[in-house]
């Protein structure tokens, strides 16, 4: 997970959500102004989050994400349109906000919004992502975090960048796959991050492999 910093509203929303008093997000779909905007703001989250999941990282585009009520819409109706409340997840139906859907774990739930969220986890070479905290552990599991096939894809990643650092150099996996490109981020970026600041990538570990 890595820490999302909301910018302001865009100007669109807040003028269809002044529009449309007491709107629920879910009656979007009745109209096709309705239909545009929510597609719209998708298309704002996915780009200001440099086109990576909310919650697991994988790389998302409009195609591939939907819009995550971080407190669930049905749950918190009077939230279903506050642009604060609404991030971008992976289509992942075992993981992420498909997997979330409207259960409400507040108390236990690490939020990508939070300050301190990314100190909750820590990775292993292995793919494993854990939980440091109680609530970083139970947040894991209610996003089903370990998925076989995240996880699978999370330890090719560290191999590829522990190769990638071998031959070029540390700062080479740092631009390559932790710096923005093109208004984009690498897949896993939460993940190459803490490995580079943990010294995985020095070549004094590297030239061990």
């Amino acid at each position: 997970m890595r820490k999302i910093i909301k910018d302001e509203t865009p100007e669109f929303w807040v003028k269809f959500v002044r529009t449309h008093p007491g709107i629920h997000y879910d009656q979007l779909d009745n109209t096709n102004e309705g239909k545009s905007v929510r597609q719209k703001i998708r298309e704002h989250m996915v780009t200001h989050q440099r086109k990576i999941c909310c919650y697991c990282c994988r790389s998302i585009d409009l195609e591939k994400s939907h819009t995550e009520h971080i407190k669930p819409r049905h749950h918190f109706p009077q939230l279903s349109m506050d642009y604060d409340n609404l991030l971008a997840s992976c289509l992942t139906k075992s993981t992420c906000g498909m997997r979330k859907g409207d259960t409400e774990d507040s108390e236990n739930f690490i939020s990508p919004l939070q300050e301190d969220c990314e100190k909750h986890f820590c990775f292993f070479p292995d793919g494993r992502i854990e939980g440091v905290t109680e609530a970083g552990k139970a947040t894991i599991q209610f996003l089903n975090l370990n998925d076989y096939a995240l996880i699978d894809a999370r330890k090719n990643q560290y191999k590829i960048c522990c190769e990638m650092a071998k031959y070029f150099g540390k700062e080479y996996v740092f631009s390559e796959y932790i710096q923005e490109h093109d208004g984009k981020l690498h897949r896993f970026v939460d993940m190459i991050t803490y490995f580079y600041r943990r010294g995985d990538f020095d070549p004094e570990v590297v030239g061990q492999l």
